[in-house]
């Protein structure tokens, strides 16, 4: 291993990534990182008495795009919204679009529009909606997917997990799994044991399945 390179560019090179690609996806992997503080940040949120708040507003919002309430009263509706309730759903709209809504250039008397707010509604509602004290924060398995993601995206192949039982010893990790732990360095969380990676990874692959 080359002393000269980080964590994430010698998880990246056991990966065998092209050198040339590689530079790019230490980018994306570090942009997942800074997306994990973001959403930590909100979820720090979450747990106030104001999620409970957003989670009504929107059920009641929803309801009324079902009923298919005027453009004109969704538009003075939406601006009596409580502004972290206004946030989530930004926020989950960027992430299903990949576009920061900016709700004065929607449209709601346009089906596609309105489908669109409803659905990242949707997505905000399930996530505040998530049971409390849960194993894992959200973000933090949102963090290992984007990753898992990533390491396909870069080396064609599926994200491989270790077994506690494997020949090379309890302290062996495959490429994904060195990748990750370089991954979860850059958000200060690379101290679990090498059990504690395994269990996290498959609580992000079993959440996924049951979105």
């Amino acid at each position: 291993m080359d002393l000269a390179l980080s964590p994430l560019q010698s998880a990246l090179t056991r990966c065998k990534v092209d050198p040339r690609k590689s530079g790019m996806y230490e980018v994306q992997l570090e942009r997942a990182a800074d997306r994990y503080h973001c959403d930590m940040d909100l979820e720090d949120r979450r747990a106030g008495l104001g999620a409970r708040v957003s989670y009504k507003e929107m059920n009641r919002f929803k309801d009324a795009l079902r009923r298919g309430t005027s453009a004109a009263k969704l538009v003075e509706r939406w601006h009596t919204l409580d502004a972290y309730t206004q946030v989530y759903v930004s926020m989950h709209y960027k992430r299903q679009t990949g576009v920061v809504l900016s709700f004065n250039d929607l449209d709601l008397s346009i089906k596609a529009d309105k489908e669109a707010l409803h659905s990242a509604m949707n997505g905000a509602t399930k996530w505040l909606g998530n049971k409390p004290g849960h194993e894992y924060p959200s973000p933090l398995l949102d963090l290992v997917r984007a990753t898992a993601d990533i390491y396909k995206k870069a080396t064609g192949k599926k994200p491989g997990i270790s077994s506690e039982n494997n020949s090379s010893g309890v302290n062996y990790t495959t490429p994904f799994e060195e990748l990750l732990i370089a991954t979860l360095a850059l958000i200060d969380k690379n101290d679990l044991a090498y059990d504690g990676y395994r269990s996290l990874i498959r609580a992000a692959i079993a959440e996924k399945r049951h979105r």
